[in-house]
């Protein structure tokens, strides 16, 4: 079940598949283990995301970096609206 922002409770099959991967995402940099997670890598960030919610993802994870100052996350995307969203120093681009 996912809870959503006005209360209301969906089986996870109704949710998108965006609201899926960004609760994985958080939850995996928020969940405590046994070895502390020092590097978390994840491609195409902005998969099934509308870039509003690209923004909201990267403030979300900022927030748990600036908690967790060992941690460091490195992620691909195509969406120049969600490297916007994250600092400058913060952004590489590759290409060939």
């Amino acid at each position: 079940l996912v809870e959503l922002d006005d209360h209301t409770v969906v089986p996870a099959t109704h949710a998108s598949e965006g609201t899926l991967l960004t609760l994985a995402i958080l939850a995996l940099a928020h969940a405590p283990g046994a070895r502390p997670r020092r590097l978390i890598l994840i491609d195409d960030l902005d998969r099934a995301l509308h870039p509003s919610a690209q923004h909201r993802l990267i403030e979300a994870l900022y927030t748990v970096v600036r908690a967790t100052p060992d941690l460091q996350i490195l992620a691909t995307t195509h969406s120049p609206d969600l490297a916007d969203a994250c600092d400058a120093v913060d952004v590489r681009v590759l290409a060939s």
